[in-house]
């Protein structure tokens, strides 16, 4: 782990602590941050919409409409007139033109391989013990997340996640329509405006956010009333980034580099520093106070 800038993190930590759960709130995102980098044999692992693009149980138009989406993007970005959420609208439509059904999901999530980090449920399970408000907001499937979650014997019922809904005809159980606007990985800074009401019920000044880009700090730019945030970001080498970005945005960066290729990051550390933040008596573990400084 990196801490770009000790003593602020330190600082923040402890203005934090002294507001305690009662002024806290947690923003995650969702894939490559909740869930892992990279699968036990080594392998990339997928995120929401792979899942679907990849399964075997959509059909062979389906999986050449989405090889045309990729040629047709990779040519836009190199001539610079990409739009971003036609990636996912284009995305979306051929899930919607081929019939995409809500029974396939779990065992197109199960032949992916998506699942969480270790220390996901204990995560959610400290949260929920504290009455802290957490919110999933990724560009990915709710279906696919909340079955993911599930499946990690996180209770989802009181969970709030935005992303991109989908709704399926209830007597066919096929897909109908998805939410709209499409919630891209580019258009975070929506959030705020999106779930407004949520933000002013909750009524939380302090924020800790979880992500794995740079782009995931923006939902924070259109959430009133927030004094405060602690932003954890976790940096996949195999992306090709400069590491020097995550750290002019985040506050602490959990890092894959050392580690071997079937290796990946766990929560034991976000853990820890929530469970410190939560609870007074529980102070900072060794492991946390070498990468803080606290004597």
């Amino acid at each position: 782990a990196v801490v770009p800038r000790p003593a602020e993190l330190l600082a923040k930590v402890a203005r934090l602590r002294a507001a305690g759960a009662r002024e806290l709130q947690v923003i995650m995102d969702f894939d490559h941050t909740l869930t892992r980098f990279v699968l036990p044999d080594g392998r990339a692992a997928p995120m929401c919409h792979d899942v679907v693009e990849r399964s075997p149980l959509m059909p062979t138009a389906f999986h050449d409409g989405y090889a045309k989406l990729w040629a047709d993007q990779d040519v836009a970005l190199k001539e610079k007139n990409w739009n971003w959420e036609e990636w996912w609208r284009r995305s979306h439509q051929l899930m919607l033109d081929h019939g995409l059904c809500r029974a396939w999901l779990p065992e197109m999530i199960r032949a992916s391989g998506l699942a969480c980090r270790s220390g996901c449920k204990e995560l959610f399970k400290l949260l929920e013990a504290h009455d802290v408000p957490s919110l999933v907001v990724s560009a990915g499937l709710t279906p696919v997340i909340r079955e993911v979650l599930a499946a990690e014997g996180v209770p989802t019922h009181d969970l709030r996640v935005l992303a991109n809904d989908m709704q399926f005809d209830e007597d066919s159980g096929v897909l109908s329509s998805f939410s709209e606007p499409p919630l891209h990985s580019h258009a975070k800074d929506s959030v705020g405006f999106r779930l407004a009401d949520y933000f002013a019920g909750i009524a939380r000044r302090h924020v800790v956010i979880l992500g794995d880009s740079v782009s995931d700090c923006d939902c924070l730019v259109n959430i009133p009333g927030i004094d405060e945030t602690i932003r954890v970001g976790f940096f996949n080498r195999a992306r090709g980034v400069d590491r020097s970005k995550y750290e002019d945005v985040y506050d602490l960066v959990l890092t894959n580099e050392g580690l071997q290729a079937a290796e990946d990051l766990n929560l034991s550390l976000v853990l820890e520093l929530l469970a410190g933040l939560v609870s007074p008596q529980h102070g900072p573990t060794e492991e946390l106070c070498g990468f803080l400084r606290v004597p």
